[in-house]
């Protein structure tokens, strides 16, 4: 019985740790921990910063990069960013420096 009980403690941690480490990447991914409240503390925080959950490029209804006010595909039309330039195919990449 003891090795039972051992046995379904060491699963119940394992199970445990890996809904953590699943919420933390749905955290990541949403900006929010998944609750009404948490997405609209989110969304006061971005409104805060003067950012904006949707890029601005008119055409656009993708979810901006976080401190900017655009998604990836557009972030080079930021002026104010420094990590991103646009490549020759028109698509941004990281600038090294």
């Amino acid at each position: 019985m003891r090795e039972l009980r051992s046995m379904y403690r060491d699963q119940y941690w394992r199970l445990l740790e890996e809904l953590r480490k699943k919420h933390r990447r749905f955290e990541l991914r949403r900006g929010h921990g998944g609750s009404r409240d948490a997405a609209e503390e989110a969304e006061a925080a971005r409104a805060l910063e003067g950012t904006t959950s949707v890029c601005q490029e008119p055409s656009c209804e993708a979810r901006s990069m976080p401190c900017v006010s655009y998604c990836f595909a557009h972030v080079a039309l930021d002026e104010t960013q420094k990590l991103y330039a646009r490549a020759a195919d028109g698509a941004p990449r990281e600038t090294m420096g």
